[in-house]
Parts: structure tokens; C-alpha cells; sequence
């Protein structure tokens, strides 16, 4: 089995890379939806009661995690943002390790916007990076949500360099032009996969 990483910074074009490798059918694990889903986790929700007692619930007969109560908690606190990030950043982990294993598919695919932040990047065998001018990434993230300049920069500098995750890279995808540009970049990446799925033993070459 071929393990790729997928990542790149908002308004780079991550998910539409991840859809193409979707139609290629390859298995993408989502990280961003896992991360929706760990706080419904028993292990999880226990752990945040012991530090984030107040962002604990009670809906019925079962605890729930009120987030919008922790995302004010966390809020300006570097410490308890760190307090936060060890809990979900190992239950992440734990999840994606458990996709990957039972998966069926010769290749995996785990598309990841913190990828490098979270420290996941060893157990790839390859990690893939989608980037863009930081003009057309500006551009591109006030028209999607709706942002004020200012306000769409804080997003963009809130993330890991997009130079720092390119060099950290073995493959990376300049989306700064359009769709027909973006589809080349993706061929170049299929042929290149094939090389790596040769690399690590096993053939890959049905065209989808």
C-alpha cells in the first residue's frame, strides 16, 4: 500500500485535487471531517471534561461537548489552545491510523489541511502539496468566504508558510492558474504516483 499525504493552505485548491484522486478511485481519508467527528468520541469528551469542565454538557443521559464554549475558552489562550490540540491531534491520528489500516484500496490518500502543523508528515510515504501565488490565494479566499482583506489575510497568515510545506514536500501542484493548468499538474502527479507505487513494490497502471 502506497500512503500519500495531501495538504496545502486555504484557497490553494486541496479538495479539488482530493476529488480528482476520488475519481481516479483512490481512497481519500478526509482529516477535516475525522476532526468533526472526534467529539462525539467517549474517550475524547472525558478527556476534555477533565480540563474544559465547562465546555461539558448534558443532552439526555450523555455528555456532549458544547464547541462553541470551547472555542472561547481556547480563544487568546496559547496554553489551553495547546491543552486542546494534544487531545484532538491524538484521537486524529488514532482514526486516520485506523482508516489507513483497513483500508482495501493500494493506495490512500489522507488529505490533511495541518498536515506539517500536527506533526503527521512520518507516516506518509510520500506528502503532496497544492499551492498558490499569495495574490490569486488573497483573491480566491475573499470571493469564497466572503472576507474583508484584513480579515482573509489573518486566515492566511494564521497558517504554515506555503514555501516551508512546498520544501517539506516530494511533490507539489502550483494552482495559481486555471482548471485546464490544474488537470496537467494532476497528470504529472498520476504519472508520478505510479513511479512511487513501483518504488515500494506493486503496479498501478489501470487507467481510470
Amino acid at each position: 500500500m502506497l500512503v500519500l499525504g495531501l495538504t496545502g493552505n486555504i484557497g490553494c485548491g486541496k479538495s479539488t485535487v482530493s476529488s480528482r484522486f476520488k475519481e481516479f478511485g483512490i481512497d481519500v481519508i478526509d482529516a477535516d471531517l475525522l476532526t468533526r467527528e472526534i467529539y462525539k468520541h467517549s474517550d475524547v469528551i472525558e478527556e476534555l471534561r477533565k480540563v474544559f469542565p465547562d465546555a461539558i454538557g448534558i443532552a439526555g443521559n450523555q455528555m456532549i461537548v458544547d464547541r462553541k464554549t470551547l472555542g472561547k475558552l481556547v480563544f487568546d489562550d496559547s496554553k489551553k489552545l495547546k491543552q486542546l490540540n494534544s487531545i484532538t491531534h491524538k484521537k486524529i491520528n488514532e482514526l486516520i491510523d485506523n482508516r489507513i489500516e483497513t483500508s482495501r484500496s493500494d493506495i490512500v490518500v489522507v488529505d490533511a489541511a495541518l498536515l506539517f502543523e500536527t506533526g503527521m508528515q512520518g507516516k506518509f510515504d510520500k506528502v503532496i502539496t497544492v499551492y498558490c501565488d499569495e495574490r490569486v490565494q488573497l483573491e480566491r479566499v475573499i470571493q469564497r468566504d466572503n472576507l474583508s482583506c484584513e480579515d482573509a489575510k489573518k486566515r492566511i497568515d494564521s497558517q504554515l508558510s506555503q514555501n516551508v510545506k512546498v520544501s517539506k514536500s516530494d511533490f507539489s501542484i502550483d494552482n495559481s492558474g486555471g482548471i485546464d493548468e490544474l488537470n496537467k499538474s494532476i497528470e504529472n502527479l498520476m504519472e508520478q504516483i505510479k513511479i512511487w507505487k513501483l518504488e515500494i513494490g506493486g503496479n498501478w497502471f489501470e487507467e481510470k
